[in-house]
This record gives C-alpha cells, structure tokens and sequence, in this order.
C-alpha cells in the first residue's frame, strides 16, 4: 500500500510571516532556517521542516500553543527551541484536538510551573521518533499530562522527568526517560500510565493518591 504525501500549500524561508502562513491551513513546509516567534494553531495545519528548521520563541511565550477544539494537527521534523511560559514553554495544548509530534527535537523549554517542554490537559498527543532535552519546570521537565488528556509516546527520548496527574492516560512504547516518570492522582481520580520496552528505570506512584501503572 502506498502512502500519499500531501504537498506543501506553502514553503517558507526565514523572514517569511509564519503566523499567517499558519492560520491559513494546510502543509506548511520550512526550509532551513530560524524562524523566530510564539505561534497560535488555530486551523488544521501541518507544520513540516526541513533538516534544520528550527522555531525559537526566545523566551517569548510557548512556541506553540493549541487552544482551540476538534483540530488535526502535525508537527514533522521541526526543532521547537527556547519557550518560556508558565507552563509547556514548548507545546501548550489545552484544547481537545489531534496533535502529532513525529521526529521533532524540543529544547531549551521553560515553564515557571509544569511542564517544561509539553503541557497536555485537554485533548490527544502522540509523540513519535522525537528528542526532549535541556528543559526545565517545576515538575515534569519534558512533559506533563494531566486532565482527560490521552497523550501516546513512541521510539522518543526524554533527557528529564515526565509526568502524569488527575485522570490523564498516558502510554509509553519503546522509549526512554532517563528522568522520573512520576504518576499521582487525585482524591477523585488517578491517571494511568501504561510501559511497553524501552528505557523507564525510574517510576513514582505516589503513595497518597496513587494512579495506575502497567507495566508490560
């Protein structure tokens, strides 16, 4: 069976207006480059780089933030670089959306509360093939779900803490976090997190307000 590949509706170079490249929908495509700017995603979009593409919010908010629902959204080869926010200084996704994250690196993230890299509490994220390192928050330094968010982690690596809360689902396949991966609840409700192979060599369930962990 063959895979299609959508084309690019749009490519640009740095110095192109990526917001409004963005808002218009479709496959954008990156060449390589540094493109500078916090980015709202607020159309189904395909945000596809080149070797080198790189986004850099430069402290200036999450690189990329998804609010919106009941969007389709791909993130393919980009490096997502130095945001800063109280939380997902990388990707903020609070909106029950389908977002995919395949072959990214996400770096030098910030979040003054959780969430260094990701901060997932409404909606599905798959990460596949991807790279989290030298991020920073409070707790969960990579990525925290937390919420009804359902959020997916395949063949990836995390340089620091992963986290799940309240009634997230979380599942972790042939990956690695060389961090915690820290799992506690609610007096309501606990999040499940399920491991298949990979590298998980540290795992906390709090022992107040446990969730569930599977280990397969």
């Amino acid at each position: 069976m063959s895979v299609v590949v959508e084309e690019c509706r749009v490519r640009l170079t740095p110095g192109d207006d990526v917001q409004a490249a963005l808002s218009g929908g479709g496959v954008v495509c990156f060449s390589a480059g540094v493109y500078p700017g916090a980015f709202t995603l607020g159309a189904n979009v395909t945000l596809r780089g080149e070797p080198g593409a790189v986004l850099d919010a430069s402290g200036k908010g999450s690189v990329l933030q998804i609010s919106d629902d009941d969007l389709q959204i791909r993130v393919e080869g980009m490096t997502l670089r130095n945001g800063h926010n109280e939380a997902g200084g990388g990707l903020f996704l609070h909106g029950w959306s389908d977002v995919i994250v395949d072959r990214c690196v996400v770096e030098g993230a910030r979040a003054s509360q959780a969430g260094g890299a990701v901060y997932v509490s409404a909606g599905r994220l798959t990460v596949t093939g991807s790279e989290f390192r030298d991020n920073a928050g409070r707790f969960g330094q990579d990525l925290i779900a937390t919420g009804a968010s359902e959020v997916t982690i395949a063949g990836s690596r995390f340089a620091s803490d992963v986290a799940a809360r309240e009634g997230a689902v979380v599942r972790v396949t042939d990956s690695t976090v060389s961090g915690t991966l820290d799992v506690r609840g609610t007096t309501t409700r606990g999040p499940t997190v399920t491991i298949a192979g990979g590298s998980v060599p540290r795992v906390r369930n709090d022992a107040n307000v446990p969730g569930t962990v599977i280990q397969q």
